[in-house]
């Protein structure tokens, strides 16, 4: 739990400061574009419905559980009376560690897993034990080609104390901190020697032996993944890119465990880029993505459909930061990023899209102690009393319906970063390896009509046609977040709409529009014509795309220009340029 705090702390500044690009860089781009295709220069339009898994799955929170990640052992969680306990269904705490770094001592936790056992578990059923992807510092404390036996014994003692504490299983943070990063192909000591693909299938093979020693005692086990297969292509939308690159060689590693499952086994992806969704329809894409869209990358599709499953994270105060003016508020609810209608509103929804487990970051409240870390009027770190209508919404969240919560209220302050200050922002850095085999003809203008569409509605009420009367609409820049431009807190479908007269064309080329990067999913549609779209589920929040509009524009025509956007977490929008560009 120290460990988590004291990195996440570190993590708040990763969406907002420029960094080095890390190596690798193409590594990523290759798996991304060979797994998941629809955002290619010149693609055609993709389904934006939802795959198969949505015609079988009902979202109900029957049998759901919610974890919390850290807080106290089982002997503290039942000191409290029973009606004063939080509705929590399990804890993920101790019995693990720093696995991949340190050789575990077998007497030591096994005796721990006997205390353990011998505990009242009360409501606490679903308990975890926990682990870190932590190996060390410098490349050579860790490599995959090393000799990895004592971390697949520690596998195998955490998986025999889980079963012997009457847990059901280890979660394992894989979440890169610092030092050396555990999936960082471009990082490994050998990169320049052994190709990706020689990585990947050493990571799948040691992660089956992990599997296989953890199952010995435990063949039912289940293993969470805090950052699991979503991590590998997916990323973290309000991580740069760079950072990214620490995470290629995960999907080696879940394909490895889930290659060794025994039948009653399962791998549950538990998706930390849940955090900050507020909506049902974001969840409902995240399990698209995780169901539907990834099992087609797996490097065994029926072993993923057996053995896989999808589990989200929420974050109780979501980035709230005192030293940064966004404290945690006991008295102005509508000051947070999450009123107490909203939490309970989101968490249900993420129990309900779930296949079993959603996991809580506990951030500044203490739910035994019923209080929240906070600052005074003068600014000082303070603790107060954690507000009754907060500690209600977990038994909220478990109802089988929550109401909607109201969907205008007071902008709160969450991490609106303009996105000139994003990683890779520039114009340059965007679109230069363009120019090779296209040319710049110009940029489409900054300032477009704009109009939130919660309902969804928009389509099949013409918004994306010629004819829509948008005079109406509010104007708003495009290289921009629409949070920072009056629309915060704001997540779900928006439009952009824009009527613009292209210049001379060059004849014989195909000409393009460009965009440097949309948040989170895009459609777009020219004369009414929709000539792109990502796929559903798919955050292409850092991909540039070309829409092909060679008979769709005429130079002197005025054309309609309708975007479809939809924005499942973080900042949302049309948030770099869009260019006008031909084929050489």
């Amino acid at each position: 739990m120290m460990l988590k705090a004291a990195c996440r702390s570190r993590s708040v500044g990763h969406c907002g400061n420029p960094r080095r690009p890390a190596p690798g860089g193409p590594v990523l781009a290759a798996i991304l574009s060979t797994a998941l295709s629809g955002a290619a220069a010149g693609a055609g339009p993709a389904t934006t419905a939802p795959g198969p898994d949505a015609a079988t799955f009902r979202p109900s929170t029957a049998g759901k559980k919610l974890l919390l990640y850290g807080g106290p052992s089982l002997e503290e969680a039942n000191a409290l009376p029973p009606d004063r306990r939080p509705a929590f269904d399990g804890l993920i705490n101790g019995g693990g560690g720093l696995v991949f770094r340190d050789r575990l001592d077998e007497a030591e936790v096994m005796a721990w897993a006997e205390k353990t056992a011998a505990m009242p578990f009360g409501r606490y059923t679903d308990n975890f034990t926990l682990c870190y992807a932590v190996p060390g510092q410098k490349p050579e404390d860790f490599d995959w080609f090393d000799d990895l036996s004592f971390i697949i014994e520690n596998w195998r003692i955490m998986g025999a104390a889980a079963r012997r504490a009457g847990f059901k299983g280890i979660c394992f943070d894989s979440e890169y901190y610092e030092g050396h990063p555990l999936f960082g192909y471009a990082r490994m000591r050998h990169a320049r020697e052994k190709s990706f693909q020689e990585y990947a299938a050493r990571v799948r093979q040691q992660a089956a032996e992990m599997m296989k020693a953890a199952c010995r005692d435990f063949p039912d086990i289940a293993i969470l993944l805090l950052f699991g297969y979503s991590g590998s292509f997916n990323g973290v939308p309000q991580h740069p890119n760079s950072r990214q690159e620490n995470y290629t060689l995960v999907a080696a590693f879940v394909d490895g465990l889930l290659s060794a499952c025994p039948p009653g086994a399962t791998v549950h992806d538990m998706h930390e880029q849940a955090f900050s969704f507020r909506v049902p329809g974001s969840y409902r894409r995240a399990r698209a993505m995780m169901k539907d869209l990834l099992v087609e990358t797996s490097h065994d599709p029926d072993r993923y459909r057996r053995h896989h499953r999808a589990g989200f994270s929420f974050w109780a105060d979501c980035w709230e930061n005192a030293s940064e003016g966004r404290p945690f508020s006991v008295e102005v609810f509508d000051l947070n990023f999450y009123t107490p209608h909203e939490f309970a509103y989101s968490l249900h929804h993420a129990l309900a899209w779930s296949d079993r487990y959603v996991w809580m970051w506990p951030g500044v409240i203490d739910w035994w102690k019923q209080t929240a870390r906070t600052v005074d009027a003068e600014g000082r770190q303070v603790v107060r009393p954690l507000p009754a209508e907060y500690f209600c919404t977990l038994e909220q969240a478990h109802q089988e319906y929550v109401p909607e919560p109201p969907r205008r209220r007071r902008p709160n302050t969450y991490r609106n970063e303009p996105a000139a200050r994003q990683e890779g922002f520039s114009d340059e850095e965007t679109f230069g390896d363009l120019w090779r085999d296209h040319e710049p003809l110009g940029d489409l203008p900054e300032t477009w009509r704009f109009r939130i569409d919660p309902d969804e509605t928009g389509r099949d009420s013409g918004w994306h046609l010629p004819a829509c009367d948008d005079s109406d609409w509010q104007p708003i820049r495009i290289r921009e977040f629409w949070e920072n431009q009056g629309f915060s807190p704001y997540d779900g479908q928006a439009w952009y709409r824009l009527r613009w007269t292209p210049p001379e064309l060059p004849p014989g080329r195909r000409i393009f529009l460009a965009f440097g990067a949309v948040a989170d999913e895009a459609q777009v549609f020219v004369g009414g014509r929709s000539l792109y779209a990502s796929p559903f589920g798919r955050n292409i929040r850092h991909e540039r795309f070309l829409v092909d509009v060679t008979d769709a524009l005429a130079a002197g025509r005025p054309a309609d220009i309708a975007v479809r956007v939809w924005n499942t977490g973080w900042c949302g929008g049309i948030w770099k340029s869009v260019k006008l560009i031909a084929s050489k």
